[in-house]
């Protein structure tokens, strides 16, 4: 908004401080960064003596200064979450699934499982070929929702590279791995081919490796679905294969 309604809005809270706590001099001023209003700087004090322009020249320059950080902080926490996000598909992505399991390795409790999906688009590279990039594109879209409708509030998707996505599964056995990679093969067949900009269904290949806490290291789970996702693709494609 204005320079205007931010000073309106650090008034307001000054006004708010002064009722609450019993403080009759309060003096605010607006903290704005990228002309977003974040808050206001207050001082207050008990006395009633007035306060001198020294008073609003210096919170005026720390207001600036509070800002300017605020305003630092925010650039770096956008920065951070979009070197994390794949822009297309809008999912995590490979360097986010890796710090995810990174920091989910030591967290395991004795009785945790956790089980990697390893999901690869059949033919992927015909479809490229027949119907161009965009289109391509389109898929990839289609089953990154697809897959991000299918699994658990708690699991973690993402687009690994390419045609490929991978989906860490938090406390989880081998069953109810295998059920959710079986959700997301079914959904992505479902998806309407005509909205994709092709003319045969999607179908995907999927890889599941489940270990327990004492079981083999995140990192080794991942290969494992990965050589599960491979025989899955030689044994015909559009299926789960569990390692």
């Amino acid at each position: 908004g204005s320079s205007e309604e931010a000073a309106a809005a650090a008034e307001e809270i000054a006004r708010r401080v002064r009722s609450e706590y019993g403080l009759p001099q309060t003096l605010a001023t607006p903290l704005v960064a990228d002309r977003r209003f974040l808050g206001a700087l207050l001082l207050a004090r008990r006395g009633r003596e007035a306060w001198s322009d020294g008073d609003r020249r210096l919170l005026a320059w720390a207001a600036n200064e509070v800002a300017t950080a605020f305003a630092r902080t925010y650039a770096l926490e956008a920065a951070e979450r979009g070197a994390k996000i794949d822009v297309l598909t809008r999912l995590p992505n490979r360097r986010y699934f890796d710090e995810a399991l990174a920091i989910e390795s030591p967290r395991r409790r004795a009785n945790d499982s956790i089980g990697i999906l390893m999901i690869d688009i059949d033919h992927f590279k015909l479809i490229n070929d027949r119907f161009g990039h965009a289109t391509g594109d389109q898929v990839l879209r289609g089953v990154a929702s697809a897959i991000t409708n299918a699994v658990r509030d708690e699991d973690t998707p993402a687009r690994y590279g390419g045609e490929e996505f991978a989906v860490l599964l938090r406390r989880t056995d081998e069953e109810q791995a295998a059920e959710v990679a079986e959700r997301i093969r079914r959904a992505v067949v479902k998806l309407h081919p005509a909205s994709l900009g092709i003319t045969e269904p999607v179908t995907v290949s999927v890889g599941v490796a489940v270990a327990g806490p004492d079981g083999v290291p995140v990192q080794q789970l991942v290969k494992r679905a990965d050589a599960a996702l491979y025989r899955a693709k030689r044994l015909g494609r559009d299926r789960v294969v569990t390692a």
